[in-house]
């Protein structure tokens, strides 16, 4: 699965943005209840969208992994100071 912000053939035929592709996603987080727990680390860390970081207040395992066309990418070593990484998943370049 990929990130369907980043589809690099986004507008055009075929994109990966389909209904079917849509309504998988939303029930991947309805039926197992876990919007909440994906977005706690926004609600953590207001000023996620700025280049000053805060550890999370909690301990529980941080997961990260990095898929082709994603927008961003963290490096490990920022990854590290928001919360306790316990993998870290990169592509290779």
């Amino acid at each position: 699965m990929q990130y369907l912000g980043s589809d690099p053939r986004q507008g055009t035929a075929p994109s990966l943005i389909t209904h079917n592709e849509i309504l998988r996603l939303v029930s991947l987080y309805y039926l197992s209840q876990s919007f909440v727990s994906s977005v706690y680390i926004y609600y953590q860390n207001p000023n996620g969208f700025t280049t000053k970081y805060t550890k999370a207040k909690t301990d529980a395992p941080l997961l990260y992994s990095d898929f082709q066309y994603n927008v961003f990418f963290w490096p490990k070593a920022l990854v590290e100071t928001v919360g306790n990484l316990v993998d870290y998943s990169c592509k290779e370049s």
